[in-house]
Parts: C-alpha cells; structure tokens; sequence
C-alpha cells in the first residue's frame, strides 16, 4: 500500500505556469504532471484535452479561481498522492512554490490524524483545516439565505445544490 496524502494549493495565477513547468511532464507524456495530478488522476478525468497553455488549464473545473487582495488566484487539491520528498516532481514542485512572486500557501494532510503540515502562508490566504465526522444518518441542514433564489430547480435537488441566481 503506502502512505497518502491530500494536499491543499492556493497560489497566484500569475505564478501557475512556473510551477506546471517546473515540475514538468513525465518521459514521452503529453500532459503536466500537475494536471494529471489536480485533474485525471483525482476526477477520473480521461476526456480532458492536454494543452500547453496554463491558462486554458485552469479553466477546468478541477482548479478554482477567485480574487484575493485584489489578486487572481488559483485553488486546488491534489488527492492521495504519495507526498515525498524523494520524488523528483514533489522536491520540483516545492522548490518552484518557494520561488512565487506572490503570498502562497500549502496544507498536506497525511493519513495518520495530526499528520497536518503547512508551508507557505495558507493562514493569509485564509485556508484553514476543519475536522468532523459525518455518519449514516446525519444530514446538514444549512439556511437558505433570503438572497438566494432557488425557484428553477426542481424539488428533488434540495439545498445547497447550484445557486443558480443571486436576485
């Protein structure tokens, strides 16, 4: 078996191309290393189309966009990964982070429960770690706030599904 890891990515956009081209592609591949991470290899995505451009990449629903401190920035997650140091792509992948222009932050989560690591700044970027048990049975009810509009979808959805409009 071996030991796994959930790592936890928030970093500029501006600084994504280096580090996808720092880890690199594996001998005769096609496709980053990151993205076979981020996309294929947690979503089981096999259909996504390869490319070059970074940009492009992150318009897959695998990476998350949003601005912070007036910044674009890119959010992903990469699951179950064999997180070590001796792996070429890991020791890569830490080093070209470290070189960011730009605040980022990292969390990995190991298997063991206070396996928790943190480098970078993930406190600035406000990622936090949120532990909890969900069992058969438990559902969580959230509030629907007033501004949210839920009125096209269908019953059967219930809530939270897609906000589909903020009115």
């Amino acid at each position: 078996m071996g030991y796994r890891s959930d790592v936890y990515v928030g970093m500029a956009v501006k600084d994504f191309p280096h580090l996808r081209e720092q880890v690199g592609k594996r001998d005769g591949a096609q496709e980053y290393i990151i993205d076979e991470w981020v996309i294929e290899e947690h979503y089981g995505q096999t259909d996504w189309q390869y490319t070059d451009d970074a940009q492009k990449t992150l318009e897959h629903d695998s990476f998350f966009l949003s601005k912070h401190h007036g910044l674009d920035y890119v959010w992903f997650h990469i699951g179950g990964i064999k997180w070590y140091d001796s792996y070429e792509p890991i020791r890569n992948f830490h080093e070209a982070i470290e070189e960011s222009g730009e605040v980022w932050g990292m969390i990995i989560i190991g298997e063991e429960l206070d396996d928790i690591k943190s480098y970078g700044d993930p406190w600035d970027l406000e990622m936090n770690v949120a532990r909890y048990v969900e069992q058969p049975g438990m559902s969580y009810q959230l509030p629907k706030p007033a501004e949210i509009k839920t009125d096209s979808l269908p019953p059967e959805c219930g809530f939270p599904v897609n906000w589909v409009r903020i009115g």
